[in-house]
């Protein structure tokens, strides 16, 4: 009798095991536009009000290496790679000073991971939409649009490197623990990152 009282159940719950993840977003979402927006500068915006400008740093010397988004705070010149930013169709992405490498988001973003630049050079993908400029919904805290990433303005972290004392990285959606070989995840701090056309 039991048994046929859970049958259902258990035909239910294998059913909802075996479904696969839902994708993730590869189109933005309405309201979010990844329409060609002039060159422009990242700002972290925290809690308290704290504006940090973000650049993008790395190692600049190697046109095939990883690069990040960082906050310029305690960075020497020599450090800061780029601080101009465009929005095209194929992602955001950026450039060094002299304009040699133009970087790109990577294709794909996860929780408890820096929020990397890929060079473009030797990579055929093109990243998916999932970076969009949005309307801020609360023009008085933020007086700019917001970068969204699968349509979420609220997953962007400033977080300690663990491997350098100048470096505060920023991170999407660490975990508690955060990652022992790049980021402190009990420094991390959540911010919203506004796009500044001109003013940079």
């Amino acid at each position: 009798m039991l048994a046929a009282l859970f049958a259902p159940l258990a035909l239910s719950l294998s059913s909802v095991l075996a479904m696969p993840l839902a994708a993730r977003q590869t189109q933005p979402a309405p309201g979010c536009t990844v329409s060609n927006v002039a060159e422009f500068g990242l700002v972290a915006q925290y809690a308290s009000g704290l504006q940090k400008e973000l650049v993008l740093t790395g190692n600049g010397n190697d046109s095939s290496a990883t690069a990040w988004l960082g906050t310029r705070s305690l960075l020497q010149q020599a450090d800061v790679l780029g601080v101009n930013f465009t929005m095209t169709y194929s992602g955001l992405t950026s450039t060094t000073w002299g304009g040699l490498y133009v970087r790109r988001y990577d294709a794909q973003l996860f929780s408890n991971e820096i929020v990397p630049f890929e060079a473009q050079k030797g990579k055929n993908e093109s990243p998916d939409n999932i970076y969009c400029l949005q309307e801020s919904p609360d023009k008085q805290t933020y007086a700019y649009p917001l970068l969204a990433v699968y349509d979420n303005t609220e997953g962007f972290y400033v977080c300690d490197s663990a491997t350098s004392d100048v470096d505060e990285l920023v991170v999407y959606s660490p975990f508690p623990s955060g990652n022992p070989s790049e980021f402190k995840g009990d420094t991390c701090e959540q911010v919203h990152i506004m796009i500044v056309q001109g003013e940079i």
